[in-house]
């Protein structure tokens, strides 16, 4: 729901605005306060999104047109899509699967993304063939051996011929921190970090260089901490600075919502409970219990009929849930280790939503925040709607009724289109409202192609090529590669997918307002209207502080 300020405007209390005749507000400077719009120009311009770097070289070795995104902070490619071939590449066999591949294409192309040519800041994570004969080399972004924060670069090959068809990133380019020795040790970070929730439990802290929400090529040396709390419930990664001990940051990490064991809170929050019903045990006649155990089920049997994939991990893990948690507690949660309901919430959809979460969390994990927490819910509600498939509703048998309709989005106050994308600092800046873009466009694929064709095409963008903080754009371009490797670059299916994002507004360039959100903004983080509003405090205080002067001498 958006929200509208709504307030009376005094212009003997702030002579600084006038009213324009159609009522809106307009700002006009004294002329001693002019002089600051330099300072407004340089602040408005550190804030703009960064142009998008040279890629000349990738294009001139591309045997295919190469299409690409970029990550709205640091201007780089997010996603590339295309055909290089290895035979660009000295040194190089033209069918090479090795690590030797992966690493010789980012040294050629070290400038595109801002990594060292040497390749000696990417640290080697896993590579794996899927079933469609495509090989998946990731590597980890490190500085000084200190792994950086969410900056991994997975390259996509052929292994017909070893040529890159894809290339997904969030490396942040040039890198530089000034220490890398902490000089705050990791069990103050861990006492800090667990004294932000009441009666929080900690774990282990783990050292990173963080670049901050937007990828800054100045980053810090910090302690990320989880902490968790299921009597609120919470759950937040903390960033902690490893050299002055502040808060630099917080990460939400609660998504609110076959080895089963189903347990009872007995209303109140201690989990898991009350052991009630294990694997291959009878109904309890509590139906909550029941639902639980039996939904919890039907969305393992989901993703392992359609996608071959055993439990959220793709490895065979406990399916544990919770029924009956805390008293009048109206939602469900997945809180990183099981399900959890209130009264009346475990039905199907609502359980294959959270436990979508995650699926999620072990492959794009994608950070709960902006763009990339839209698409977390989004697909979330996609696969809870693959669950329940007889309609495009969510929720519709909770007690309270539907709560989203991804055929619909307005129906429930959420965007359909980029040009309603909301612009919030609330819900995380927005997961559940401009969750509606991205869900939407499903429908158009899967109306257009059947359910099948595109629950098997959105599966493989979030399981292969999605990152933790691809944009919308990425996920369409996702989409498109996970197309066109499932059914051919010419398919149906691919032009479904072209179609169906283009209808929601996405086609390629889309990129929403960047939000200023959380904490005691930096200078580069001031939107322009505050930044006016600093200056004038400022100017206006030091004028203040001259006129007191003046009447005192």
């Amino acid at each position: 729901m958006r929200s509208t300020f709504k307030g009376v405007y005094s212009p003997a209390r702030y002579p600084a605005f006038i009213a324009s005749p159609r009522g809106r507000m307009t700002f006009a400077l004294p002329k001693r306060l002019r002089p600051a719009l330099i300072v407004l120009v340089g602040i408005a311009a550190c804030r703009q999104p960064r142009q998008p770097v040279n890629v000349s070289i990738l294009t001139q070795d591309a045997q295919a047109p190469m299409t690409m995104t970029y990550n709205p902070y640091t201007g780089r490619p997010s996603f590339i899509r295309g055909r290089i071939p290895l035979s660009v590449i000295p040194g190089l066999q033209p069918d090479d699967t090795t690590r030797a591949a992966p690493y010789g294409f980012m040294s050629r192309y070290a400038a595109v993304f801002g990594t060292d040519s040497s390749t000696q800041d990417l640290r080697f994570v896993d590579a794996r063939a899927d079933s469609l004969g495509m090989r998946h080399t990731t590597m980890q972004q490190v500085y000084q051996g200190i792994d950086v924060y969410a900056a991994s670069v997975t390259v996509h090959q052929t292994t017909s011929d070893g040529a890159v068809a894809a290339i997904t990133s969030n490396l942040v380019p040039n890198l530089r921190a000034s220490d890398t020795l902490p000089t705050v040790r990791a069990d103050s970070a861990f006492a800090l970090a667990a004294r932000q929730l009441p009666r929080g439990i900690a774990g282990p802290p783990r050292l990173v260089i963080y670049p901050g929400r937007r990828r800054d090529s100045n980053a810090q040396l910090a302690w990320i901490v989880e902490v968790r709390n299921d009597s609120l419930p919470a759950r937040k990664d903390y960033v902690i600075d490893a050299r002055n001990g502040r808060l630099l940051d917080s990460l939400d990490r609660l998504y609110i919502a076959r080895n089963r064991q189903t347990y009872t809170a007995g209303n109140s929050t201690t989990l898991p409970g009350t052991l009630r019903r294990a694997e291959g045990a009878g109904p309890t006649g509590d139906a909550d219990v029941d639902h639980a155990h039996d939904f919890v089920g039907a969305t393992y049997d989901y993703y392992k009929a359609t996608h071959g994939r055993d439990s959220y991990d793709n490895a065979g893990a406990t399916l544990i849930a919770t029924a009956h948690y805390s008293v009048n507690y109206q939602n469900a949660f997945w809180d990183g280790t099981q399900m959890v309901y209130g009264d009346g919430f475990p039905v199907k959809d609502v359980t294959a939503h959270e436990l979508t979460h995650a699926v999620t969390e072990r492959t794009a994990n994608l950070e709960y925040r902006w763009q990339s927490g839209a698409l977390n819910e989004s697909f979330s509600d996609i696969f809870g709607a693959m669950v329940d498939r007889d309609d495009w509703l969510m929720g519709e048998d909770l007690p309270v009724g539907a709560i989203r309709d991804l055929a619909n989005p307005g129906a429930f106050g959420q965007p359909g289109n980029t040009s309603g994308w909301v612009a919030t600092c609330s819900d995380n800046e927005g997961v559940h409202t401009n969750s509606g873009i991205s869900s939407k466009a499903f429908v158009n694929v899967a109306t257009s192609i059947g359910k099948g064709d595109a629950e098997r095409i959105f599966y493989r963008a979030l399981t292969v090529y999605l990152q933790a903080q691809s944009t919308l754009e990425d996920a369409r371009a996702a989409a498109l590669q996970s197309a066109q490797d499932l059914f051919g670059a010419s398919s149906p299916q691919v032009q479904a997918v072209t179609s169906g994002f283009n209808a929601v507004g996405l086609t390629g360039s889309y990129q929403p307002p960047v939000n200023s959100c959380g904490g005691v903004p930096s200078v580069p983080d001031l939107s322009l209207i505050g930044s006016i509003v600093l200056v004038l405090l400022i100017v206006g205080t030091a004028a203040l502080r001259a006129n007191r002067r003046r009447v005192l001498s």
